[in-house]
């Protein structure tokens, strides 16, 4: 598995330290145990992350299989992640293969 980038870890922490302070993100990393997501964001970096023993782990993307990916540029990626939907056909907009609803729970547990 990659190392993780110091800049991931940074941010890891962040969000480890506030799915701590809120039940309600707690509880949605319980749910997500297990589970990873891969975000693919176009022409910077891969980011893996999955949740093991109700902590939130970054790490830098690979090939190896996860149970949802999302992709795009990062306007799609940020459009998606504030539950916007893309109403404009010039700016392609970010797509999610593989299950989608652990899509979504990450983007929630992101959001919380």
């Amino acid at each position: 598995m990659p190392a993780t980038a110091a800049w991931l870890g940074s941010a890891e922490a962040l969000l480890n330290r506030y799915i701590g302070a809120s039940a309600q993100a707690g509880a949605l990393a319980q749910r997500l145990q297990g589970t990873t997501l891969q975000v693919d964001i176009d022409g910077i970096t891969r980011i893996r992350a999955g949740v093991f023993g109700g902590r939130l782990a970054l790490l830098a993307g690979d090939d190896s299989a996860a149970d949802a990916i999302i992709s795009g540029s990062p306007p799609a990626l940020l459009k998606l992640l504030k539950g916007g939907i893309n109403r404009d056909p010039a700016r392609p907009a970010a797509q999610i293969r593989g299950d989608a609803e652990i899509a979504n729970q990450y983007r929630e547990l992101f959001m919380l």
